[in-house]
C-alpha cells in the first residue's frame, strides 16, 4: 500500500492513475494520507501533463503518468533532480547533464502555446548536415523511443519550431 511505502521509504513513486479519468485514483489516495498532501497536480509539460507531486509525513510522493514516454520525461525532468538534491548533491550535480548536438529541422513541429513539449527525433547525416525529424506517436508508444535518437524541447512560449531551423537535440545514450 502507499501507507506502507511511506513508512519504509524516503520517496514514493506511483506509476499510472494520475490523470483525471474514472480509473485514476492517485490524487484521491494521496489526499487521504495527511498534510500538506497534494502540492500540484498537472504540469505545463507534454508529455507528462498529469504529473502529481505531494508531501506527506515528511516524504515526497510522485504520481507519474501511465504512458512510458511521459514517465521517462517526468522522471528525468522532475523526479531525478529531486532525488539527487535529497541525496545531498550540489546543484551542479543534480541538474540533468546530457549530450547535445545541433541539427536542422527537416519539417515544421507545431506545438501548443503554454506547454513545454518534449519531441522525440531521429537524426540523419546528409552530406555533412545533421537533420532532425520528429518521430510522431502518442506517449504510450514505446516505438517512438526505440526509433528516436534523442529529443528536442519546444519552449512553452512558442507555437512550434520551423523547417530548416537549427535546434539543440538531447541525444539518448
Amino acid at each position: 500500500t502507499v501507507e506502507k511505502a511511506i513508512s519504509e521509504t524516503d520517496v514514493v513513486l506511483i506509476t499510472g492513475g494520475s490523470s483525471v479519468g474514472v480509473r485514476d485514483f492517485t490524487r484521491e489516495i494521496v489526499e487521504g494520507l495527511g498534510s500538506p498532501g497534494v502540492l500540484f497536480h498537472g504540469v505545463q509539460m507534454k508529455p507528462g501533463k498529469p504529473l502529481l507531486g505531494a508531501f506527506v509525513e515528511g516524504k515526497f510522493i510522485f504520481g507519474l503518468p501511465g504512458h512510458p514516454v511521459a514517465v521517462g520525461v517526468c522522471f528525468d525532468e522532475i523526479v531525478r533532480p529531486v532525488l539527487k538534491k535529497l541525496s545531498g548533491l550540489a546543484i551542479k550535480d543534480y541538474l540533468p547533464e546530457r549530450k547535445t548536438i545541433k541539427a536542422k529541422l527537416r519539417i515544421n513541429i507545431p506545438s501548443r502555446f503554454g506547454f513545454q513539449e518534449y519531441v522525440r527525433v531521429k537524426l540523419t547525416n546528409d552530406s555533412g548536415t545533421i537533420w532532425a525529424e520528429p518521430v510522431f506517436g502518442k506517449s504510450g508508444l514505446i516505438r517512438t523511443l526505440v526509433e528516436a535518437d534523442g529529443f528536442l524541447v519546444v519552449p512553452e512560449n512558442s507555437n512550434g519550431l520551423y523547417e530548416g531551423e537549427t535546434v539543440e537535440v538531447f541525444v539518448f545514450e
